[in-house]
């Protein structure tokens, strides 16, 4: 989400603004000590096994991943797990962008956006 304007950032954002500078301290989210590139290579590299969400913090998701790419190695030559296989792969393709341009957070709430 983007807020142009934080004095109109409403509770429900979870404490975040990517206004910039013009923000007040308690308002704008705070910066990762994650690697962007170390998430990067593992999104590419190891991404169907959701080592990328293990890395951010996200367990529960990069669990759901890790699930969602047993069936797909399993069943792809079933037409159903075509299916398993199209649905990590768009999970993916969106993780990926998020974390090249910096707008994955992690596990805290807090953006992965340091190369």
């Amino acid at each position: 989400m983007y807020w142009a304007e934080c004095d109109e950032l409403a509770p429900e954002a979870e404490g975040r603004c990517h206004a910039g500078e013009g923000c007040p301290e308690e308002v704008r989210g705070g910066v990762s000590g994650k690697s962007r590139l170390t998430a990067t290579l593992l999104v590419l590299c190891l991404g169907q096994f959701g080592a990328h969400r293990f890395y951010a913090g996200k367990t529960e998701t990069a669990l759901s991943m890790l699930l969602l790419a047993a069936p797909s190695w399993l069943t792809p030559w079933y037409p159903a797990g075509w299916l398993f296989v199209l649905t990590l792969g768009v999970w993916i393709l969106i993780d990926s962008s998020l974390i090249i341009s910096g707008q994955m957070d992690d596990g805290r709430g807090e953006l992965i956006s340091r190369w």
